[in-house]
């Protein structure tokens, strides 16, 4: 998560802020069901969106 956070905020490198994101999601969909669980999914998926958006706008697509 925080080499997403660096690579989004600091590096402005989208496709690598993606990449970590998505590899986060595959390892938090791994845990067991709960409460923190399904925070941590709801925040991953909010940044991977909120980067694909980022990226969409610089490329101008």
């Amino acid at each position: 998560m925080e080499l997403a956070k660096d690579c989004e905020h600091r590096q402005r490198d989208y496709a690598a802020a993606l990449a970590h994101t998505e590899q986060a999601l595959a390892r938090v969909e791994a845990w067991p069901d709960s409460p923190r669980k399904a925070r941590a999914l709801a925040e991953l998926q909010h940044r991977a969106e909120r980067v694909r958006r980022k990226s969409e706008a610089e490329s101008g697509a």
